[in-house]
């Protein structure tokens, strides 16, 4: 889901930029004629906006799609700066809607009035009509979005009121509409009108859109290539085209990087420290990019799917995390560019409850646990064993992430100390998506991106999200849990909702569903003949190709 917050004036405090390009270029009036060269390690296995799963999904999709409301950087650039004050609406500016919405005193009706003359890359205008098909076919239960549902399932009913009046009617107050409506994501009507079934719509890889670029050519495997949409309504990009290269090797990228084929790229923290940081070719003075730093809110971590036997006992799983040494994790594999984290909201928010401390590394704690959950050798194997079943489990990694097979590695070999079997298995990520939607695996690594602002965790953490391929996939069901969601959603009072959380994040770690592992830090280059970039607390996207540009003769 695209998370967006609107109408809170703290907001603003959160997302102040922590960099910006130091030079004092004026931007030039007209859109140039660059190319912006990114990489992706992973290649999306779809493009259509209601049933995408992954964050490379979801940056292709800021591009391409319209929104109701979007971040207004200039705005954010001038406060910074000082040139103005904190507004009372908030950081958001209208994109799809002609002006802010009219919400009702007891906040169930959200009433937007949409901008006239906004067009699909089709060359159709959008319409109330759209974002009501949209609506309505993202919330049919035959449809794959179940993740998204999560976030609009307290709406009762969208209204089309006329071409250029969209009503949203609520069940009950839901405090995350402020930051859901911005983002909903809206498809075409005249695209939806044409399917047989909903459930077709599952099969649909790429969906018309209406932002700011258009999806020019798509050779899986290899490359996506987004053009300017030159009829955009909004802030018109300053780049002509976006060229999404997928290599999934790193060193293979690197490589291409110092050749100068790619124009911005994120650097895994030991290619970071031992091949790049020192490269005065790459970065420094004489480099030719500029060395981007910031924390992306998310975090890594271990699965434990609690459907296996295996996994079914609060004891096995904090044994297991007692097993890793996850601060060794952190200097060896993330060369100590990253956080630990112990629960599923962003370490810098207000959300996070830092009181929480995380299982210290004790291997011999762990095979105590395991002895109190009934896991002992009794054949003297090497094995544990209990009820004739061997203490084994598949571990399901990517391919092509060393980080994740080193960590595969470090687990396997701690475990192995204490008489449990991990078989490491390898997977394409599109192989790799699909297991898990399927249910069809035991242990998995992962990772998960937050938004910036407060999050809503019912989509991961409430047990109905257990059913219907949605994102419980290790299926954690505590009833204190879920109410604790709940009662959170309903309430506006961010002291007290916050309260909720904390106490959801101890229940949470104290049940060990995951093994949260580290949020870690991001070291992105950007080709210093690129002007123009803020840099947030949560990284330079969305949209950062939109306020991206060159100076003539770059």
């Amino acid at each position: 889901m695209r998370s967006l917050a609107i109408f809170a004036l703290a907001t603003i405090l959160t997302l102040l930029p922590v960099s910006a390009d130091p030079e004092t270029q004026e931007r030039p009036t007209e859109p140039g004629d660059a190319t912006l060269v990114l990489r992706f390690a992973t290649e999306p296995p779809t493009l259509n906006p209601i049933t995408y799963r992954d964050v490379y999904g979801g940056i292709i999709l800021e591009y391409t799609s319209g929104y109701l409301y979007v971040e207004d950087k200039d705005y954010l650039r001038n406060v910074a700066s000082g040139k103005v004050k904190p507004r009372p609406e908030g950081p958001l500016k209208p994109e799809l809607a002609a002006g802010y919405p009219e919400i009702s005193e007891d906040k169930l009706t959200w009433t937007i009035k949409l901008r006239e003359g906004c067009k699909w890359h089709d060359g159709e205008e959008v319409t109330a009509h759209d974002i009501k098909a949209s609506f309505e076919i993202m919330m049919n239960d035959k449809v794959d979005a179940t993740r998204m549902r999560s976030y609009y399932e307290k709406i009762d009913e969208v209204i089309a009121e006329d071409d250029y009046t969209i009503k949203f009617k609520f069940k009950e107050k839901y405090y995350f509409a402020k930051y859901s409506l911005p983002g909903i994501p809206i498809a075409p009507l005249h695209v939806i009108e044409e399917l047989d079934e909903p459930q077709d719509w599952n099969g649909i890889d790429r969906v018309v859109g209406c932002g700011p670029f258009k999806l020019e050519n798509w050779d899986k495997g290899n490359e996506i290539v987004l053009v300017r949409n030159d009829d955009f309504w909004g802030d018109m990009p300053g780049i002509k085209r976006i060229r999404i290269k997928i290599i999934k090797d790193d060193t293979a990228a690197i490589a291409s990087l110092r050749r100068g084929e790619i124009d911005l790229m994120g650097i895994r923290a030991d290619k970071w420290e031992r091949d790049v940081k020192n490269d005065s070719e790459i970065v420094g003075e004489k480099g030719k990019f500029n060395h981007l730093q910031y924390y992306r809110p998310g975090y890594s971590y271990i699965g434990w799917n609690q459907g296996d036997e295996l996994f079914k006992n609060k004891k096995v799983r904090k044994a297991l995390t007692m097993l890793l040494d996850i601060q060794g994790i952190i200097k060896s594999v993330a060369y100590g560019y990253a956080q630990q984290v112990t629960g599923p909201f962003f370490f810098q928010g207000t959300q996070y409850n830092k009181s929480v401390k995380p299982l210290a590394f004790n291997p011999e704690g762990a095979k105590a646990l395991l002895q109190q959950a009934g896991w002992v050798d009794t054949n003297r194997d090497g094995i544990l064993d209990k009820d004739n079943n061997k203490f084994e489990f598949e571990l399901m990694i990517t391919t092509g992430n060393p980080n994740a097979d080193k960590i595969a590695l470090m687990l396997r070999n701690s475990c192995a100390k204490v008489g449990i079997n991990v078989e490491i298995r390898r997977l394409e990520w599109g192989a790799f998506l699909e297991k898990l939607n399927q249910d069809k695996y035991q242990a998995c690594m992962l990772g998960w991106s937050l938004g910036i602002f407060e999050g809503d965790p019912k989509q991961i953490w409430h047990s109905s999200s257990i059913l219907e391929r949605g994102s419980n996939r290790v299926k954690f069901d505590v009833p204190e849990a879920d109410r604790l969601i709940d009662a959170g959603r309903v309430e506006f009072d961010q002291k007290k909702r916050n309260s909720m959380y904390h106490k959801l994040h101890e229940i949470i770690y104290d049940e060990q569903p995951y093994t949260f592992l580290y949020n870690g830090q991001s070291n992105v280059l950007l080709n210093k003949k690129f002007k123009g970039p803020l840099v947030f607390p949560g990284g330079i996207y969305p949209r950062a190709g939109v306020e991206l540009w060159v100076p003539k003769g770059k």
